[in-house]
């Protein structure tokens, strides 16, 4: 039973960067939009062009930072929410509480 688990944990990896590959995540802080897929791979960087000028470039460079922060914490739920998913669904009935 275990032995047949841990044979599929490779195929179970690869199954798992398909799905975080597929999923869309995006944060939207105060004019900047930041769209990554939940492996963490960006697909889409907009800023608002309010903050495009001299007087905001430091105001623009700590809210990509904290719009990339918020991003890459949506990413670590999103992968903890399905390997939580993953795992239940490949144990036998009557297992489903026994990592709580």
């Amino acid at each position: 039973m275990f032995g047949d688990l841990l044979g599929n944990a490779d195929k179970m990896q690869a199954e798992m960067r398909s799905k975080l590959k597929a999923e869309t995540l995006s944060v939207s802080l105060e004019g900047i939009h930041l769209e990554e897929n939940a492996s963490g791979e960006g697909t889409n960087l907009s800023i608002d062009e309010s903050l495009t000028n001299a007087d905001s470039k430091e105001k623009l460079e700590d809210l990509l930072v904290e719009s990339i922060n918020r991003f890459f914490l949506k990413v670590k739920q999103s992968e903890a929410e399905l390997s939580a998913k993953m795992l239940k669904d490949m144990l036998p009935p009557g297992f489903e509480n026994m990592f709580k």
